[in-house]
């Protein structure tokens, strides 16, 4: 007797035509065939945004009986897509017969959050014997190329004392959790800022979310000084991905003082053998020690001395800036009977001060 492997068959006994029976088998081969599509790579590496495709190729270990269809699915299309479909024919009447090994594309698909991120594609198979047959699943680790980042609008800017400007805050890639982003000044005393604190939300259940712009702003503190100062604004994020990643802002405060010497009084008339006094001070606040040395342009005519003490000089400090500090002006007796005008110059040198000075002006009224 005859039968094929994996059926069924009959025999009879020969010795009498009354004797019949039923004999069942199950066949087992060693060249029973295994119908299975084989993958040329099962891991591929793609970076996201490069434009590029990698592939990898596929191919049946069999003849199959008819035209088998490999139906190829990505779990996460939002990361990478793959070729749909292939068709493996049996023979060759659209150009690719069973045999051929065929290409398979992976696209790696540019998202705004900054993962790395895992696909794996599987592949179905029906058709020709081929209906169920395994495939490995090819895992594919797609490489981001974003970066989470603070990003501003401007590195930089100028604000002048006692005024205000802006800048914007907004989150490079989404976040996996909401991110919060500290906004902090490095000199209150010279440039506050509000708010102090952002929030990013990886949707928009507040109303706010990632990818909004959120604006920063900066007031300039006044304060008694003349000199400008460079404030760094730090903008710290934490939560989500954005643990530890921050930016700076630099602002320049701009001062709206100006150094000058103080005089109570710019000019007077002082009668010979006379005298008069001014006082002078600081209009600012200066970094160190400031000297005023006053001189006359002519002492045949007028005199000048400090009040207290009668030096040609008077001192300020970071403290006593801007307590007055009087100045003796003294005319001179002389034989002529002529007026004169005497220019007492009140020079200031030391810290941020040199080269200011101001002008006080003695018209000298003779007696002869």
């Amino acid at each position: 007797w005859k039968m094929d492997e994996g059926t069924g068959g009959t025999v009879a006994d020969s010795s009498t035509t009354s004797n019949t029976g039923t004999l069942t088998a199950n066949m087992t081969s060693s060249d029973w065939v295994e119908f299975k599509g084989t993958p040329s790579e099962t891991t591929q590496a793609v970076t996201e945004g490069s434009g590029s495709t990698d592939t990898y190729t596929l191919k049946l270990d069999q003849a199959p009986t008819s035209d088998v269809t490999v139906t190829i699915s990505s779990n996460n299309t939002s990361a990478a897509t793959v070729t749909g479909s292939l068709t493996f024919e049996v023979d060759d009447t659209n150009g690719l017969i069973w045999s051929d090994t065929q290409i398979i594309a992976v696209t790696p698909v540019d998202d705004d959050n900054a993962t790395n991120e895992s696909v794996t594609i599987s592949h179905s198979l029906s058709g020709g014997g081929y209906t169920g047959a395994s495939v490995t699943d090819v895992v594919v680790t797609v490489t981001d190329d974003d970066t989470q980042a603070v990003t501003l609008s401007a590195a930089s800017g100028t604000v002048t004392e006692g005024s205000t400007g802006t800048y914007t805050v907004k989150l490079a890639t989404q976040p996996t959790g909401t991110v919060t982003v500290a906004v902090s000044s490095g000199e209150a005393g010279a440039a506050t800022i509000s708010p102090s604190s952002l929030t990013f939300e990886v949707n928009d259940d507040n109303g706010l979310i990632w990818s909004d712009v959120q604006t920063v702003t900066i007031t300039g503190v006044s304060d008694d000084d003349a000199t400008n100062e460079s404030v760094t604004i730090t903008n710290s994020a934490s939560g989500g991905d954005y643990g530890s990643v921050s930016s700076s802002y630099t602002a320049t405060i701009t001062d709206d003082d100006t150094r000058a010497i103080t005089l109570s009084s710019s000019a007077e008339t002082i009668g010979e053998a006379a005298t008069d006094t001014y006082t002078v001070a600081l209009a600012t606040q200066p970094t160190g020690d400031v000297t005023v040395t006053l001189a006359s342009d002519d002492t045949t005519a007028a005199t000048v001395a400090a009040t207290t003490g009668g030096g040609s000089t008077l001192t300020f400090t970071t403290s006593n800036w801007s307590i007055t500090q009087s100045v003796t002006v003294t005319g001179v007796n002389d034989d002529d009977a002529t007026n004169e005008v005497v220019i007492i110059s009140n020079s200031a040198s030391g810290e941020d001060y040199g080269g200011v000075s101001g002008n006080f002006t003695a018209t000298m009224t003779d007696n002869d």
